[in-house]
This record gives C-alpha cells, sequence and structure tokens, in this order.
C-alpha cells in the first residue's frame, strides 16, 4: 500500500511542478514506523490474526493499520501544485535600435505563431546576441504563459552539466544517477509532457547532440532559441530559423 502511493508520489513529483501533500508526508511516516516495528516482532501478515486473539502489540498495530487505510481513502490528490518559478527577469541593458527591437518581435512571433520549434541567434562576438536573447527571456516571463530555461553553454561544457542545469530548474532529480542516458531519460519524460516550455542557451560554440541531453524539442512541448557566433553550428543544431545580429551595442558577456 505505501509503496504504491509512493511510487505515484515520486512520479508526479519528477515533472517538477508537484509536491507531496504535507498530510500525505505524514502519513507515509507513520506507515514507515508502523512496518519496522512490525519487522521488529517478527510479525508477518499471516500472523497477526493470531497475535490479535493475544491482545499483544500486533493488535494494536493492526488497528493502527487500519485507521490509516480509512485516513488514505481520504487524500484525493496525493500531490498539489508547487508556485515553481517560471522563469525570473534577467538584469540586461536597455534596448538599442529598431533592428534590435524588430529582432525581438520576430522571435517573439515565431514561438507564438507556432511556426518553428527551434530559432537561432547568430552574430559576431560584441554584436548583442546575449543581450538579445535576455530581453526575449525577460518578455518571455513577463507573459506568464511560458516556462523559461535559461542556460549559459559557453566553449567548456558537458552533457552532463546541461543535464544538471536544466534539471535545477525545473526540478527534476539527476543527483542520484550517474548514467547519462538515464539521466536524458528523465528530463525528456519532464519536457515532453510540459506545454509552452522555452529553453534558451547561450553561447554555444559547437553542436550539441540535444537529444542526449534529454530536450525534445517540437512545437507540441518544447522550444529551442540558441545564441552562436557560428551560422554552421546553428544549422548543426537544428534551428530552423536563423536570425543575424548585427553589432549594435557591446556586451561584456560575449
Amino acid at each position: 500500500m505505501a509503496s504504491d502511493v509512493e511510487e505515484q508520489i515520486k512520479n508526479a513529483e519528477l515533472s517538477g511542478h508537484k509536491k507531496r501533500k504535507r498530510e500525505v508526508e505524514e502519513w507515509l511516516r507513520q506507515v514507515k514506523s508502523i512496518d519496522a516495528e512490525v519487522r521488529e516482532l517478527g510479525t508477518r501478515a499471516e500472523g497477526i490474526i493470531t497475535r490479535l486473539m493475544d491482545g499483544g502489540n500486533a493488535a494494536k498495530l493492526n488497528e493502527q493499520v487500519e485507521k490509516l487505510v480509512d485516513q488514505s481513502r481520504s487524500f484525493g490528490d496525493l500531490a498539489v501544485d508547487v508556485c515553481g518559478t517560471r522563469g525570473v527577469t534577467l538584469l540586461t541593458t536597455g534596448m538599442v535600435g529598431e533592428a534590435f527591437e524588430e529582432n525581438i518581435r520576430r522571435v517573439l512571433e515565431l514561438l507564438e505563431t507556432g511556426d518553428v520549434s527551434s530559432i537561432g541567434v547568430q552574430g559576431v562576438g560584441g554584436a548583442g546576441k546575449t543581450t538579445l536573447a535576455k530581453h526575449i527571456h525577460n518578455r518571455l516571463v513577463e507573459q506568464s504563459k511560458w516556462t523559461v530555461v535559461w542556460v549559459t553553454v559557453s566553449r567548456e561544457f558537458s552533457i552532463k552539466s546541461l543535464q544538471d542545469k536544466i534539471a535545477r530548474f525545473l526540478g527534476v532529480k539527476l543527483l542520484d544517477e550517474d548514467e547519462e542516458d538515464i539521466r536524458a531519460g528523465r528530463l525528456y519524460g519532464v519536457l515532453s509532457k510540459t506545454k509552452n516550455v522555452v529553453v534558451i542557451l547561450d553561447d554555444v560554440w559547437e553542436n550539441i547532440n540535444l537529444l542526449k541531453v534529454g530536450c525534445p524539442f517540437s512545437l507540441k512541448c518544447c522550444r529551442l532559441i540558441i545564441t552562436s557566433r557560428s551560422l554552421e553550428v546553428c544549422r548543426r543544431i537544428g534551428c530552423e530559423q536563423v536570425i543575424a545580429v548585427e553589432r549594435q551595442i557591446e556586451d561584456d558577456h560575449e
């Protein structure tokens, strides 16, 4: 009984948007406590009736179990929604120029219309790619419709480090697992069931196998925005639309 309940809770919590009810947590604690007592007594399920005849500890434990069973029937949902962040506003410089504003409008329009699932923002160092991406991020956060994940990639990265950063934001537990494919499977399971997610990968220098990371980019669930100096990187990652950014403002992060 307890194992089934705990399994349901763990599956719900994997989404990062649910947490177990306090009453359920307390219920599980009591069940585990009773289970420990039963084991200590050496009492097996088939022996409880015999113990009841003696009015021993097993009878008391059995009574407690019955109460817990009745209590479990009133739980309803085992987990409740959490007020998880959809993204925090990033600090950035002010927008400069009509072209800058037009690029923001183009990206937001592509996301809203659902024409593409992956967008590249490409330009030389200092062109303002990171600044543009931050403004896009903040606009999406303001709309509250989107869950926006920001990850700075840079030159030195690994699949595991990207998984950790995305998982940390989504609330997916990966620290107990070292196998890269299993970690990717957990992320994939959450992202594929979550609508209106935008993952922004800033400062990408080389091709990334995003399936190995666990990111299922599609129009149905998860969208992708990357910034890169390389048009070839944007193409190899699979960006369906690439927006070229001309040098407009200085950006210390590039």
